[in-house]
């Protein structure tokens, strides 16, 4: 869907990333062991994020079901080029 390759982007995921940490979901040391909990909380609070500030760009009869499954195969190819990232020192 062109509307979650455009608006997911990996500043949005990173956005929500350092957010978990913030509030003491995930430990400054996060990896891969947290994939699990990453995706989960990501997951929703990306889509809950973009039905709020993107909700008039959303194409007109979505699929609710499609628009999720699509975010959720997104996220965690940029949650594992953060990891990459992070592995090389760049924070």
């Amino acid at each position: 869907m062109l509307f979650v390759e455009q608006y997911v982007t990996l500043a949005r995921v990173e956005k929500f990333l350092y957010k978990l940490i913030d509030e003491g979901v995930l430990e400054e040391t996060f990896g891969v062991k947290d994939m699990g909990a990453i995706l989960k909380n990501l997951n929703l609070r990306i889509h809950e994020d973009l039905l709020k500030e993107e909700a008039d760009s959303l194409p007109d009869g979505y699929d609710e079901k499609e628009l999720r499954k699509v975010i959720s195969k997104v996220i965690p190819l940029f949650v594992k080029e953060i990891f990459s990232e992070k592995a090389a020192g760049n924070p």
